[in-house]
């Protein structure tokens, strides 16, 4: 007779529970009393005292040495902020549902990486760069960038608006290899927005005064 083994994989989910403060690093602020490993699936609930402020990155879906989880949801009520030129980069799942936010300065959906606006608001401070092999939707919320930069990636927008609010002084960027679907589009001056490549807009097209 021979035999087998059967090799079955587990998912850990830890809870953000925020009793302690707002470092993701601190064990007392998730209810496993364990930090995330890029094998644990990270919830942010609402209701929590404090909210994770992260300064550098946060990388979902592998291990680069720096704060890290396996894939992420922020549910309605909270927050995750990654500050200081701070940076979250997605190898796997993100997903923002309605109440739910997520302030960065710069995002980066990579191969793999795809991320779900679901009613929840993004707002990238400074570039938002989709990589080939990137995908993920936006079915309503908000998504404000200043910079884009988006190839050849399968995240589309069926609902919801973009937000492009160029910054006083510096010019935006909206550079699209491929074609990019979205649904509404709202832009704050359109004198500073370089644009290039193809969107689709099934929805609103709007330019807001200065």
């Amino acid at each position: 007779r021979g035999t087998f083994s059967l090799l079955m994989e587990t998912s850990l989910t830890y809870t953000w529970d925020g009793s302690a403060s707002n470092d993701w690093n601190e064990p007392a602020n998730w209810n496993s009393n364990t930090v995330p490993t890029e094998l644990v699936n990270a919830i942010i609930p609402g209701g929590a005292p404090n909210y994770p402020l992260i300064f550098g990155q946060l990388v979902v879906g592998a291990n680069y040495g720096s704060e890290t989880c396996r894939t992420l949801t922020i549910n309605n009520g909270a927050q995750l902020t990654v500050a200081g030129w701070g940076q979250i980069t997605l190898f796997d799942d993100v997903t923002i549902n309605a109440g739910g936010s997520l302030i960065v300065d710069r995002l980066l959906v990579a191969l793999g990486g795809k991320i779900y606006i679901l009613g929840g608001t993004v707002t990238v401070g400074d570039f938002a760069e989709f990589t080939a092999g990137s995908g993920g939707y936006m079915n309503s919320g908000s998504f404000t960038i200043y910079n884009l930069d988006y190839q050849n990636s399968s995240w589309y927008a069926s609902g919801g608006t973009i937000y492009i609010d160029s910054p006083s002084v510096n010019e935006a960027y909206f550079d699209v290899i491929g074609t990019l679907n979205i649904y509404n589009l709202e832009i704050t001056d359109p004198t500073k927005v370089i644009y290039t490549g193809n969107t689709n807009i099934a929805g609103n097209f709007t330019i807001k005064p200065n």
